[in-house]
């Protein structure tokens, strides 16, 4: 279930994941952390993680309102991004 506000957002898929149960909650453990670590203090923490199907794979989106990298300060902006999990 998802919160933003008074928003609340429990629509659900059911598709297979190809990944451990323990790796796929890990991430998502990482991306919470990071949420709530560099959330900006002047405003509430808005989250939104979303998912859907697309070509037979489950596509995440993860995003959050905190403070965001700076460009210029930040060593490892080429490797930063989402990366393709294949199932074997």
């Amino acid at each position: 279930m998802l919160e933003r506000g008074n928003e609340k957002n429990t629509n659900a898929i059911a598709a297979p994941v190809c990944l451990s149960a323990h790796y796929f909650q890990e991430i998502f453990a990482i991306l919470l952390d990071n949420a709530l670590r560099y959330r900006r203090t002047d405003r509430p923490l808005g989250l939104d993680i979303a998912a859907k199907v697309m070509d037979q794979r489950i596509c995440f989106r993860c995003a959050d309102n905190g403070a965001a990298l700076r460009r210029r300060r930040c060593p490892y902006r080429k490797p930063l991004g989402w990366r393709r999990l294949f199932c074997s």
